[in-house]
């Protein structure tokens, strides 16, 4: 199986979770996904037809008793509410993908490149649905192996390798519940990811062209580039079958920008939808806030 992407991670407000802002509930339709392992954390999902999907995410409020609190996700225990906070890519073969990004790691660091940037070895997670069916993963997340990013860079993405079947997390498919095809039916028309833009430091970026090529196993593409400081990769997503718009492919765009604080800021810049309602292609879903980022195309 190849290198897929798998989903983005929208962090609300408790308060939001429990009533979902008219941008999200208006445009999706949204299915509740459960608490986390721990008890910390919890979500819910918008899927698409592609099997990607959106994750609304927040912390249980109040955290429970006898738990380290954030304890499920603890290095998003400090980011922002309202924004996406990571994001994730799927494959088959969790330890595989683990040795392969190191190697490339270690290939970058040989010629001097210093990201300061690893990723731990795939650690076992899992979430417990609402109808009380239990599901189970690898995640190989990336760390920070110093400290001046380490509060908001969300540049490279983690792994999620499913040990159940990815079904049971994400029910996209025909049988893989009753309410097929309905959860995978939006009102804004989405059928799934077109492309993910992802800010990095301009100073890292044929690093970060290099090491994308390890994490994604597939070479940058220029055909979609619109500026020099702008680099682009075609991957595929986990539908093994093209969606209504005949595309099962999402592109990641790297853009080199710097902020106010320097090269320090790192996140995810833009989120592009494909509809199939020609009439909202082109339309933001929100005025303000990350909604705005989100565009239906």
């Amino acid at each position: 199986m190849s290198t897929q992407l798998d989903h983005v991670i929208l962090l609300l407000s408790p308060a939001d979770f429990d009533n979902v802002p008219a941008w999200l509930s208006n445009n999706f339709t949204i299915i509740d996904g459960g608490k986390h392992s721990k008890g910390t954390s919890q979500n819910k999902l918008i899927i698409f037809q592609d099997g990607t999907y959106i994750e609304l995410f927040s912390w249980v409020d109040p955290q429970p008793d006898g738990v380290e609190p954030y304890a499920d996700f603890p290095s998003w225990a400090s980011k922002p509410e309202g924004h996406i906070i990571d994001w994730a890519l799927t494959g088959s073969d969790a330890h595989g993908k683990y040795d392969e990004i190191m190697a490339q790691l270690r290939d970058l660091e040989a010629n001097g490149e210093q990201l300061g940037i690893t990723y731990d070895q795939p650690k076992e997670g899992g979430r417990r649905r609402m109808d009380g069916k239990e599901l189970r993963w690898y995640a190989t997340r990336p760390r920070q192996v110093d400290t001046e990013h380490e509060s908001v860079r969300v540049d490279v993405p983690f792994f999620c390798h499913d040990i159940s079947d990815r079904t049971l997390r994400v029910p996209y498919t025909q049988g893989s519940t009753d309410d097929w095809p309905r959860i995978t039916t939006h009102p804004c028309g989405a059928t799934g990811v077109f492309s993910l833009a992802v800010r990095v430091p301009p100073s890292k970026m044929d690093s970060c062209v290099k090491l994308y090529e390890g994490i994604l196993g597939t070479r940058g593409d220029s055909r979609n580039v619109v500026a020099p400081s702008m680099a682009s990769f075609t991957i595929d997503t986990p539908a093994q079958s093209a969606d209504v718009s005949g595309r099962s492919l999402c592109v990641i765009f790297l853009i080199g920008k710097g902020d106010a604080a320097g090269e320090t800021g790192t996140s995810v810049e833009d989120l592009m939808l494909l509809t199939s309602k020609h009439e909202r292609k082109g339309d933001r879903l929100n005025d303000d806030g990350f909604g705005a980022k989100i565009t239906l195309c």
